[in-house]
C-alpha cells in the first residue's frame, strides 16, 4: 500500500471497537487503528518494539510515559530501508525537535512504508494505550 494511502485510511479510524493487548506486555493495548496500521505496513515489529524494545533495549512501555507525562508521542521513521523509533513528550509539526526525548532507537532495517509516522501514547495508571492520532 502506497504511503498517502495508507495515511488516509489511518485518518478514518476515530475510536476502537476492540483492544488488543500485546501478548507478552500484558500492560500494553493497541486499538484498531494501529492493528490496521500493523497489518497493511507488515509492521507487527513495531508493536513489540514498543511493547519489549529492540535490539537489546527496552521497550518505551512501561518506562518512558507512566510516572514523566502520562502522555507521548510516538514517532516511526523510515527511509532507505533504515529508520528510527523516538517517544517525545510533545511534538509540532512545524518544530521537529520540540518536547523532551523519552525513549528512541535506531532501526538498522525496516520494510515499513516510507515516511513519519506519528502515534499516541497515553497511560492511565494501569494501562498504556498505544493509538492514531485520530483516535485520541
Amino acid at each position: 500500500m502506497k504511503t498517502q494511502d495508507l495515511q488516509a485510511s489511518l485518518d478514518q479510524f476515530t475510536g476502537t471497537e476492540t483492544w488488543h493487548r500485546h501478548f507478552l506486555n500484558r500492560r500494553l493495548l493497541h486499538t484498531d487503528g494501529v492493528q490496521y496500521f500493523a497489518e497493511e505496513a507488515g509492521a507487527h515489529w513495531f508493536i513489540d518494539a514498543i511493547a519489549l524494545g529492540v535490539y537489546g533495549k527496552k521497550g518505551p512501555v512501561p518506562a518512558a510515559v507512566p510516572g514523566k507525562n502520562y502522555f507521548g508521542v510516538v514517532l516511526l521513521t523510515a527511509k532507505d530501508s533504515a529508520g528510527s523509533i523516538v517517544v517525545r513528550s510533545d511534538y509540532d509539526e512545524n518544530d521537529k525537535t520540540c518536547g523532551e526525548v523519552l525513549w528512541k532507537t535506531k532501526l538498522e532495517y525496516t520494510d515499513c512504508p516510507e515516511g513519519i509516522w506519528k502515534f499516541y501514547l497515553v497511560d492511565d495508571g494501569e494501562h498504556t494505550v498505544l493509538m492514531v492520532p485520530s483516535e485520541y
